[in-house]
């Protein structure tokens, strides 16, 4: 996986990829059911029950960071490859810590 965005080739290429993939038919549609279910887990972690405890909790709150997380990432790849710079690829499709704090406190 290294090798993915190694020239400016490549790194081009895969924007020009991710770009097309935001407005390819099949992914809006993967984009609605992402969202439909991102919908249906904040809506049960705000309203909750007696029975849950905190892993039932933990593993909605993860399922959720993977729900955004999958519906971003052809965005989150693209803002990568323009500001990487090549021969150093992040390639990590995950936000780190600090790149998740910026972005839910712009």
């Amino acid at each position: 996986m290294k090798n993915l965005f190694d020239t400016e080739e490549k790194v081009n290429l895969g924007i020009a990829a991710f770009r097309g993939l935001l407005n390819d038919p099949g992914w809006k549609l993967l984009e609605q059911i992402l969202d439909t279910n991102i919908d249906i887990l904040r809506e049960r972690l705000e309203n909750g029950t007696e029975e849950e405890t905190k892993e039932d909790i933990n593993v909605l709150r993860k399922q959720l960071a993977i729900f955004r997380q999958t519906r971003n990432m052809p965005t989150i790849m693209i803002e990568k490859l323009e500001s990487s710079e090549i021969g150093e690829p992040n390639d990590d499709p995950f936000l780190s810590v600090e790149e998740l704090i910026k972005r839910r406190n712009p």
